[in-house]
């Protein structure tokens, strides 16, 4: 009968993804041995490949961005790891855009906890993202270092946007 075995597949479907779920949510990326968090105390540059689309904020343009490296001791060490980047408007006329390299000479900072009870807590939310630390960066610390768009067709869809957003304004 090929109905019998059908509870024994929804368990196997059930124990499999618990499994997924479990080691997804308790597996944060600060763990893992390249990420960027565990060369803060001697690295003196960060190597920061921009990930999305800077968005427009009250003061300042945000965005993620990949620590790609860090400079440790003279010597370029490859790392991993996401980072929360502000561009303040008085600063920087244009946000940096998709795939720009940015070498960063100040450690990040880490997000900061809710200050009141009832508060949104932006660090847990950001966390599940992988995101840990910030950087409110001015002029003086960042050096553009070229674009290297992670991926072509990410980078043609941002330009795409911004061509037809250009198009709707006029």
């Amino acid at each position: 009968m090929p109905w019998a075995s059908a509870p024994l597949y929804c368990i196997a479907l059930a124990a499999t993804t618990l499994a997924g779920y479990t080691l997804t949510f308790f597996q944060p990326a600060s763990h893992d041995s390249l990420h960027f968090s565990h060369q803060l105390e001697t690295a003196n540059y960060y190597r920061l490949v921009i990930q999305e689309a800077p968005r427009e904020g009250k003061k300042s343009w945000k965005t993620k961005a990949t620590v790609t490296a860090v400079k440790n001791n003279g010597k370029w060490i490859e790392t991993s790891g996401l980072i929360l980047l502000y561009f303040p408007y008085h600063e920087f006329q244009q946000p940096p855009s998709y795939g720009d390299v940015l070498v960063v000479n100040k450690p990040p900072q880490h997000i900061p906890a809710p200050a009141n009870p009832g508060e949104f807590d932006y660090k847990k939310f950001l966390s599940f993202q992988h995101v840990y630390h910030q950087y409110f960066l001015r002029h003086e610390d960042v050096l553009h270092a070229g674009n290297e768009p992670p991926n072509m067709i990410i980078q043609f869809s941002i330009q795409l946007r911004d061509w037809a957003e250009s198009i709707l304004k006029q």
